[in-house]
C-alpha cells in the first residue's frame, strides 16, 4: 500500500460504501471523527509484504500501475494493461534489500515493432527493441532502500489506434512484473 499512512473521507461517502471498503480492505483505526469527516491511521506493521510480482490483471496490483495503463483486460487466456500513452509508470516497493532485476513480460501492438525504454527514479536503465508478440526484457536494478516507493517509467517510440473498431491509442501490453534477486 506504498507510503499511505493516514486517510481522511467525508462521511458523506459513507452511503457508497467507502468507509466500509476502507475498514474491510486495510488495517486501519480511527484517530479523529467529527460529525462529517472521519481520519483514519494505517496500522502500517500490519499491511502485507510488498509483493515480487505485480500481475498486470490483479486488483490488488491496482495501485502499482501508476499512469499511462487501461484497465485490466483478457485476451484468450493472457491477462494484460495496455499502455495506452507515450509513457507509461509503474509504483514499487523491493519486497526484500536482495531484489536486485526487474522483469516485464510485454508485447507491442499487434504487428508493431516497439522500442520501451526504462528508468528508474528519473535514472535511465534500459533499452528494448521489442518484436511483435510476448516475450521477456530484464533489466539489473541499482541498490535501493526496500522501504522506499520507486517510479519505474516505461517511454514507447509508437503509440496508435488499436483498430478500426478500437479508436484507442496503445503501444503495448504488459501482463507481469517480477523483482528477482538473480537474473533467470
Amino acid at each position: 500500500f506504498l507510503d499511505l499512512g493516514y486517510v481522511v473521507i467525508n462521511k458523506a461517502y459513507a452511503q457508497r460504501g467507502v468507509i466500509k471498503l476502507l475498514t474491510e480492505t486495510l488495517p486501519t483505526e480511527i484517530v479523529f471523527e467529527d460529525e462529517t469527516h472521519v481520519l483514519f491511521r494505517v496500522r502500517r506493521n500490519e499491511l502485507p509484504p510488498d509483493p515480487s510480482s505485480l500481475l498486470a490483471a490483479s486488483l490488488v496490483s491496482r495501485q502499482h500501475y501508476e499512469s499511462g495503463w487501461s484497465r485490466p483486460e483478457q485476451e484468450g487466456a493472457q491477462s494484460f494493461r495496455w499502455a495506452d500513452q507515450q509513457r507509461s509508470t509503474l509504483l514499487f516497493r523491493r519486497p526484500s534489500p536482495d531484489a536486485a532485476y526487474l522483469v516485464l513480460t510485454v508485447a507491442p501492438l499487434d504487428e508493431m515493432t516497439q522500442k520501451m525504454v526504462a528508468h528508474l527514479d528519473d535514472k535511465r536503465m534500459a533499452s528494448f527493441d521489442l518484436k511483435p508478440g510476448w516475450q521477456e526484457v530484464s533489466f539489473r536494478l541499482p541498490q535501493g532502500e526496500p522501504a522506499a516507493v520507486e517510479r519505474l517509467e516505461l517511454m514507447w517510440s509508437s503509440i496508435r489506434r488499436g483498430s478500426v473498431r478500437d479508436k484507442r491509442l496503445l503501444a503495448a501490453r504488459v501482463s507481469d512484473c517480477l523483482l528477482y534477486t538473480s537474473p533467470s
